[in-house]
């Protein structure tokens, strides 16, 4: 599937690495300096990956050298192992202090409890400055995608001249629920931009003339609609 969303499944094993860093982050309402993460590359309590996956579609060949096909592809995977980032935990904590999530669902408690700060919160609302942020592999409770793809392609030969090849791809993401930890509600990441500011939808077309040892090749390609900033720190409301 030709779209960033379904990077995930080439990345569910990363290498074990342990690192610290000094990190410089500075968010709309959050400011935190000379921030320590510490990274631990291995966690003993890993569980195994679990997924299910099929697909289902048609072709249609009318005329030699011309095909369509339509393609809908689904994976429903339990316990993909997957590294924190630095800035997911920073933006659900900053979520979850507003009142954007509820700060009792199991991914809200990790947030905050992976996040050390100087001070708690005082009597005017503020907190204290970020002193170090905890970060490990994690399984990931479960991931649902469904998507379409819709491709066709057509060649033919123009004699003397060569020969013509066209194809244009379209790729829709119908669906990717998204369930950080046991006990969190199922997220709905293709409608919450404060989870997901992926492209929902993909085009790419190319013409290809070639002759002898010559070829040239013109590609095109086209992203749906993404949130903007504001939405993805706000979201829609």
């Amino acid at each position: 599937v030709s779209n960033s969303e379904t990077g995930w499944l080439r990345e569910l094993a990363a290498a074990r690495a342990e690192a610290t860093f000094v990190a410089h982050v500075k968010r709309t309402t959050v400011h935190a300096f000379n921030v320590t993460a510490k990274i631990a590359g291995s966690n003993p309590a890993l569980k195994p990956i679990e997924a299910n996956a099929w697909s289902y579609g048609v072709v249609w060949s009318p005329l030699a050298r011309m095909a369509v096909s339509v393609d809908y592809l689904h994976w429903n995977v339990q316990g993909e192992v997957q590294n924190q980032s630095v800035d997911s935990l920073l933006n659900d904590e900053m979520l979850c202090r507003l009142g954007e999530r509820d700060i009792n669902t199991p991914s809200c408690r990790t947030a905050l409890a992976q996040i050390t700060r100087s001070t708690g919160v005082a009597n005017d609302g503020t907190i204290g400055d970020i002193t170090s942020i905890y970060r490990t592999k994690v399984n990931v409770s479960r991931r649902v995608i469904g998507a379409l793809v819709a491709d066709f392609r057509y060649g033919f030969g123009i004699g003397r001249y060569g020969d013509l090849n066209f194809t244009a791809t379209y790729t829709d993401m119908l669906k990717h629920d998204y369930q950080p930890y046991a006990g969190d509600p199922m997220v709905d990441r293709l409608r919450d931009p404060t989870w997901s500011t992926d492209f929902k939808t993909r085009a790419n077309a190319s013409a290809n003339w070639h002759r002898g040892n010559w070829s040239a090749t013109l590609y095109a390609n086209r992203y749906g609609k993404t949130p903007n900033y504001l939405a993805a720190n706000n979201g829609y409301d």
